[in-house]
């Protein structure tokens, strides 16, 4: 019985995150490390707690796959930039605390 409740949440899980936008948000890079990922066949899935309070880390990943070396005075300099990160960073950690809650996930 356990065996089919585990099967049953993952694919509620499997699902779930092939809404979430967080997943389609081009910008957003190395996903699974924090989230559920659905490649995974495990329930739940131990991933790391995404730390941070500006942004940075999830800008810098993104600047680093785009191939950039140069960034940092963008970040520097712009405040707007930073609002946008700081933004998703929100609804990433906002995403990760539903994951858990769902039973998605755990945190290592």
């Amino acid at each position: 019985m356990s065996v089919l409740l585990d099967l049953q949440k993952f694919i509620e899980a499997y699902f779930y995150c092939h809404k979430c936008p967080i997943y389609t948000d081009e910008k957003i890079v190395d996903v699974h490390d924090y989230l559920f990922n659905p490649k995974e066949a495990q329930i739940p899935q131990i991933v790391s707690r995404l730390n941070g309070r500006t942004g940075l880390r999830l800008y810098e990943c993104f600047m680093l796959k785009q191939g950039a070396t140069n960034y940092m005075g963008q970040w520097k300099n712009n405040e707007e930039l930073r609002a946008i990160w700081l933004t998703k960073l929100n609804d990433f950690k906002a995403e990760q605390r539903e994951q858990l809650n769902r039973g998605y996930i755990r945190i290592a």
